[in-house]
């Protein structure tokens, strides 16, 4: 209607031409202002007043003929677009409640604000849900991978999901990335607090039947920390939904070729119209195996020396983790929440037995090769404690939050290195270097936020909040060296460094849905304060900065089968106390690695495209631009004529990344889910070198099959394969797995066995 207006318009004469556009346009703009909408957020009345997240909203006709209906978001909103001028019928329904129905009059109601639903007469537990949720689905600014009820899942750690998930990286250290990016890991939409060995330990001890979903958050708004090229991993835990108590028991074996693993665990909940207490139990006992294969080339007065290292990691005493999860949420009124949450782990490493020899070509002063044997072990633990606080106001998404949270964790690992050195005709040379070393390490968080969320006039919402936090991290490495029979200490290798870090943070967000168009504008300022202590030497580096980080979102749904977002945010990388360590560790007579306490933070600018068909195909495209980027780096000591790595402020690296996942039925009793991701990246260097070359292309493919052979037998049959990669300086060869699963349902779907087959290679050679 609008085209032809001012089609019509435009024939008329010159003078009066632009004045008559401009009403024509602002007529146009009026007319779409005015086509109606209906909104609303689907409540939990009978709880703790939480939104209902994927409930149906349905506008009926008086007769209660069908016009059109949504699904609510993750927050319980919804929004019902081209809505007529009448009277209608609202129709709100969800499993184990009550349908709730309203009556509406468009245009005169617009926003029907918050819509509880009631327990349902029939209880949620005589209803047997046998709908499968997809197992990714794309929102605004993230990805969700769908956890519960993937039988893939069953008998995996954390670190196996993600390792799994489409779009994620987890390499033989642990490190995770998204799209080629690091990224930082949250729990039930807080940060974790932990990285390093403190999060592969965590992860490692959470189950897969203690996760409902993943969200994969690659371009964060102003609202979550600027922490993390790559953006957020939030890993949601389940909470007990269903009134009165309830409970879970798991156990799981897996047998690898060289390794096992054995799992138990229970999950217990227990929910009234006041408190919802919920409590989740697990012990993880396992047995690993590694191989290691690396080449480090030496430049000498007297030309290139290899270095070709080959070990194998292999546990002697096996690791038993636990884990514990349990919080509270207390109704104080239907507008009013308060809540705990506590997370604990401890972690008996076990012991593992390394050994390795190293050939030196061509001889390296009179060596010709290397053994190497270490014993490995050490304990860690802790705790992250949050309690937390809501309060809704009158109208809808007019809300205030709280947070105030606590983290220790403590580690102890023990090492005890034996080196041997061999002449070209097998003679051992001098008398073996012996030493140990042990490295407590105490790490502290304190942080608080309050966010506040309003809506003004003209249909928009704003954002706005404040948060301060400060973490300790004390790293205490004492060496001991064997000689003449007997331990002593090793005063010049032992060295403790203190880091602690202070960030203030301030944001505001404005956005609106208009029509089938939503936009959110953001910035984010945050002051960091630093200091690197380190205590033998009596070294202290300090660091201050104060940095800003816009971020913007734009998604049009062009139809019931198109779907478009694009969005743009800044991201900053800070070095931790890892990086930051100038203290040398020392891994052999050849090699060492020591950290750098003039590194500088890393910052990345990162745009994104999404489209989504039929909510069957997503296709994501990202660009993203870091300057001072920082990886790990092979250096040299020409004194002592030995290589090692540290870190350092590499330069730019440019990214484009692709990612694909396609999932659908193709049979009745057959599904399928496939993702695939490509990667070009170029990093450039500070001081050019014509030797140098890092750049190339990388990419990863999954395929997931689901088959229903009886109503109570499922299968599925995966496989991924992700292709050999460059990382900085270094080389990734391929990684590969497959697997077949099977799950019994018994005693009326209250009772499955898993059972798992399946090959991995996951050997990450440098």
């Amino acid at each position: 209607m609008c085209n032809k207006s001012i089609n019509k318009l435009l024939k008329v004469n010159k003078m009066k031409r632009t004045y008559l556009v401009l009403l024509g346009i602002g007529f146009c703009l009026i007319n779409l202002q005015a086509q109606n909408q209906l909104t609303g957020t689907i409540k939990d009345g009978a709880g703790d007043g939480s939104p209902v997240p994927y409930a149906t909203a349905a506008l009926l006709q008086p007769d209660s003929t069908v016009i059109t209906g949504t699904m609510a978001n993750d927050d319980g909103r919804f929004v019902l677009t081209n809505v007529k001028e009448g009277d209608y019928i609202l129709q709100v329904s969800f499993i184990g409640y009550e349908r709730e129905y309203r009556n509406v009059n468009v245009p005169a109601q617009s926003d029907l604000g918050d819509i509880y639903l009631s327990e349902s007469i029939n209880r949620l537990d005589e209803v047997v849900v046998t709908g499968d949720r997809p197992l990714l689905v794309s929102r605004a600014d993230r990805y969700i991978v769908n956890v519960s009820g993937n039988i893939q899942s069953e008998g995996r750690d954390a670190l196996d999901i993600l390792r799994r998930s489409p779009g994620i990286l987890v390499d033989h250290k642990g490190d995770i990335s998204v799209l080629g990016k690091g990224v930082v890991i949250w729990i039930d939409g807080r940060p974790s607090q932990m990285s390093g060995e403190q999060l592969q330990a965590f992860l490692n001890s959470m189950q897969a039947s203690e996760i409902d979903r993943i969200e994969v958050i690659t371009n964060p708004s102003s609202r979550h920390d600027a922490e993390g090229a790559g953006g957020i991993i939030d890993i949601r835990t389940k909470k007990g939904l269903q009134y009165g108590f309830r409970g879970t028991a798991t156990a799981g074996y897996r047998q690898g070729q060289w390794s096992d693993r054995e799992n138990a665990g229970i999950n217990l909940n227990w929910r009234t119209r006041k408190f919802i207490l919920f409590g989740n139990y697990s012990a993880v006992r396992s047995n690993g195996w590694e191989r290691i294969s690396q080449i480090n080339v030496m430049q000498t007065p007297e030309g290139e020396v290899t270095f070709d290292q080959n070990a194998t990691a292999v546990s002697t005493t096996a690791g038993l983790r636990h884990t514990v999860r349990t919080g509270m949420d207390y109704v104080i009124n239907p507008k009013n929440f308060v809540g705990i949450i506590i997370n604990a782990y401890h972690s008996d490493g076990g012991t593992s037995e390394f050994t390795g020899i190293t050939n030196i070509t061509p001889v390296f002063n009179g060596v010709s090769y290397s053994e190497s044997d270490n014993i490995q072990k050490g304990n860690k633990n802790g705790i992250r404690l949050n309690t937390n606080y809501m309060s809704r106001f009158a109208t809808p998404w007019h809300e205030l939050k709280i947070d105030l949270d606590y983290a220790r964790f403590y580690s102890d690992p023990f090492q005890e290195t034996v080196n041997t050195y061999f002449a070209p005709n097998s003679a051992i040379i001098g008398i073996s270097e012996q030493f140990n070393h042990i490295n407590p390490q105490t790490i502290e968080v304190y942080s608080a936020k309050i966010d506040w969320e309003q809506p003004i006039m003209g249909g928009f919402d704003i954002e706005t909040g404040l948060k301060v936090s400060q973490s300790t991290t004390d790293n205490d490495i004492r060496y001991n060296v064997f000689a003449d029979n007997v331990w002593k200490p090793d005063i010049g290798r032992s060295n403790q460094f203190v880091y602690t870090e202070q960030i203030s943070a301030a944001y505001f967000n404005i956005g609106a849905q208009i029509e089938n168009f939503s936009f959110k504008l953001g910035l984010r300022g945050e002051y960091t304060y630093s200091q690197g202590d380190q205590r033998t030497t009596r070294e202290v580096n300090d660091t201050a900065y104060f940095k800003l980080f816009p971020t913007f979102f734009v998604n049009w749904l062009a139809s019931d089968m198109h779907a478009l977002g694009v969005s743009y945010s800044r991201r900053i990388s800070r070095p931790d106390y890892r990086t930051l360590n100038p203290f040398e560790v020392t891994i052999d007579a050849y090699s060492y690695t020591v950290g750098n306490p003039n590194l500088t933070p890393s910052f990345t600018h990162n745009v994104q495209l999404t489209h989504t068909l039929a909510q069957r195909l997503m296709t994501m495209i990202s660009y993203s631009n870091t300057d001072d980027l920082i990886i790990l780096t092979p250096i040299e000591d020409a004194e002592t004529q030995r290589y090692g790595t540290t870190y350092l402020n590499f330069g730019k690296s440019q990214n484009i990344s692709a990612m694909m996942n396609f999932q659908s039925p193709i049979t009745k009793f057959w599904k399928l889910n496939l993702a695939v991701q490509g990667a070009y990246y170029i990093n450039t260097p500070n001081e050019t070198s014509e030797d140098f070359v890092n750049k190339g292309g990388s990419f990863m493919f999954q395929l997931d099959n689901d088959f229903t052979i009886t109503p109570t037998l499922t299968a599925e049959v995966s496989g991924m394969y992700i292709s050999g990669m460059r990382q900085g300086y270094f080389v990734m060869k391929p990684l590969g797995d497959f697997s077949i699963t099977l799950r019994q349902m018994m005693l009326k779907n209250k009772f499955r066995i898993p059972a798992l087959w399946g090959n991995q290679d996951v050997t990450n050679l440098y």
